[in-house]
């Protein structure tokens, strides 16, 4: 049995992806900085975007917006010329259709549970009612989107009731409120899935204990994919980010006892060709190695009782995986693979992708 599957297929799961720059890597995407997931387009194809797309296609009912009959016009996409080139989400398979008038539409899922992902957006937005087979099912939902969440163009669920004996139910979005509103439906399924990336930029593990509630304690996440110690390497000794580790790790579990944790060791800055530049922004396989051995020997030995955070009692499950991302590349010519001095190129994001997609099992 898929551990993996069993967290990410169970009903309302909670996932976060975060970490720093290396969590969302904009590299080879967007010229410009980016320093948090959430200042991306949602549909931007780096490895962990396209992650989090994947882990929402495992629920086997999902309808994308693209493919969904409506009873108004409408086009493929967020149907804004102004809009981000990543601003439509699940690839580019939503649906946007004028509503100036009740919208409706019939989706064939089988479930006592209706898992509803529009797309804020920061013009034309509005409000309405969600009605499943003719009864409220969630009122007043807000589509007003924030210019630095995702370009304006965020992913927004509803979670609905139905009937799990009808597998045809009749959708209607009433009593729309707006300026020449649109509303754009990126899909509909039967499991609802919360899916959250909060990772920063240039950022130590301490960043993420002293921001902990913004970045991940207030998601609570049953799955958390976390890729840190980057940053690490060139500011803060060996034996602190163990420090830090620990604490964090005491955080996490704090706030959900039974999250299972997947973190990522990240590549090395080693230049092959060029030995002399294993200094400052570039660091060597040596060092890149002694801050992934502290990793490795901090969730070895997480839990036991010489080895135990004060903060922690009960039982814990203490469950985190590892996967090396450092060994997915070859050293002589990290061109093939790397944007920089440590971040991935496209090329690098899809091996990454891979890679991870393998471990999850999806």
């Amino acid at each position: 049995m898929n551990h993996y599957l069993d967290i990410l297929q169970k009903p309302n799961a909670k996932v976060l992806i975060t970490g720093d720059s290396l969590s969302y890597n904009r590299y080879s995407y967007y010229e410009e900085p980016h320093m948090n997931a959430y200042e991306c387009g949602v549909s931007m194809p780096s490895w962990s975007f396209r992650v989090r797309d994947k882990i929402y296609a495992l629920d086997s009912q999902i309808i994308f917006g693209s493919d969904i009959s409506f009873n108004q016009s409408g086009a493929v996409g967020v149907d804004d010329p102004d809009a981000d080139k990543y601003a439509a989400a699940f690839d580019g398979k939503c649906y946007t259709v004028s509503a100036k008038d009740d919208v409706s539409f019939e989706v064939n899922i089988k479930s006592d549970t209706l898992a509803f992902y529009f797309q804020t957006r920061p013009a034309n937005y509005c409000t309405f009612d969600l009605f499943v087979d003719g009864e409220l099912a969630a009122e007043n939902i807000d589509t007003k989107g924030d210019a630095e969440f995702f370009k304006g163009y965020a992913i927004l669920p509803v979670k609905a009731r139905c009937n799990e004996d009808v597998s045809r139910h009749k959708i209607e979005l009433r009593n729309i409120k707006g300026e020449n509103p649109k509303i754009t439906v990126g899909a509909v399924g039967a499991k609802y899935i919360d899916i959250n990336l909060t990772g920063r930029g240039s950022q130590t593990t301490r960043f993420f204990i002293d921001n902990f509630d913004e970045r991940i304690g207030r998601f609570a996440p049953d799955f958390l994919l976390i890729i840190l110690s980057a940053n690490d390497r060139g500011h803060v000794a060996p034996e602190v980010m163990r420090k830090d580790l620990l604490e964090l790790f005491a955080k996490i579990f704090k706030v959900n006892k039974d999250c299972k944790i997947l973190f990522l060791l990240p590549p090395h800055s080693h230049f092959g060709s060029k030995p002399h530049m294993d200094s400052g922004i570039y660091s060597s396989i040596d060092t890149a190695n002694v801050y992934n051995t502290v990793i490795r020997d901090v969730i070895a030995n997480l839990g036991k009782a010489w080895y135990k955070h004060p903060d922690l009692d009960g039982d814990i499950n203490y469950d985190i995986d590892i996967l090396a991302v450092c060994d997915l590349f070859e050293t002589e010519n990290p061109s093939e693979w790397r944007f920089d001095n440590i971040h991935l190129n496209q090329n690098g994001n899809n091996v990454l992708f891979e890679a991870v997609c393998d471990k999850l099992g999806i």
